[in-house]
């Protein structure tokens, strides 16, 4: 009989097969585990929304202050995502003395409410001079923790670029919105003094 086939050699290499298939094994489970968990990114817009919704349980209300020509003025509560047109509702309307065309000129009914925010619709004999101050949003929109709602309120920021800018998240400075083309300089011109970290 043929020395190189012999029941010991058959063993052998049986086993010899057998470690090679487990060596294989470690291998293909070392590639999944390290490789394609990799592609799934570590910031996805998927886990943002996730914080956000878990921040939102633990702050479900926003607090705003509505003043002016309304008929009632006062600090109002808001759900989280609510719209300035509701809180002008809560504040049971304009009253006659509103200054109408500011309101129709200036005042974003579809704007979400910010925390912290203050809302003055300005009366009929107040110096038109006001119109440009009062455009200017009195609070902030962090760019690091603004829903993407919030971020919508900003004027010429629909839902992609919301997208975008929850995407590039975090930021070190408000300027990395351009230097990340997340915004046009133009853009960011126009919005940088209603942003910040």
């Amino acid at each position: 009989m043929n020395k190189f086939f012999s029941w010991s050699n058959i063993g052998l290499s049986l086993e010899i097969l057998s470690g090679v298939t487990g060596l294989i094994g470690i291998i293909y489970g070392s590639y999944v585990l390290l490789v394609e968990q990799a592609k799934v990114p570590l910031c996805s817009l998927e886990l943002l929304e996730q914080q956000n919704s878990a921040l939102m349980a633990q702050q479900p209300k926003i607090t705003v202050e509505v003043m002016g020509a309304v008929n009632q003025p006062g600090v109002w509560q808001f759900d989280r995502g609510e719209r300035v047109g509701k809180a002008i509702e809560q504040a049971d309307g304009l009253s006659e003395q509103a200054n109408c065309r500011f309101v129709a000129k200036t005042l974003n009914m579809a704007a979400v409410l910010s925390d912290g925010e203050k809302i003055y619709v300005p009366f009929v004999d107040e110096d038109s001079g006001l119109d440009s101050a009062i455009e200017e949003k009195t609070t902030q929109i962090s760019i690091n923790t603004a829903s993407l709602e919030e971020l919508q309120g900003l004027n010429g920021i629909g839902e992609s670029r919301a997208t975008t800018i929850i995407e590039n998240r975090p930021y070190g400075k408000i300027n990395e919105l351009v230097d990340k083309k997340v915004l046009s300089s133009g853009m960011f011109e126009d919005l940088k003094d209603l942003l910040s970290l």
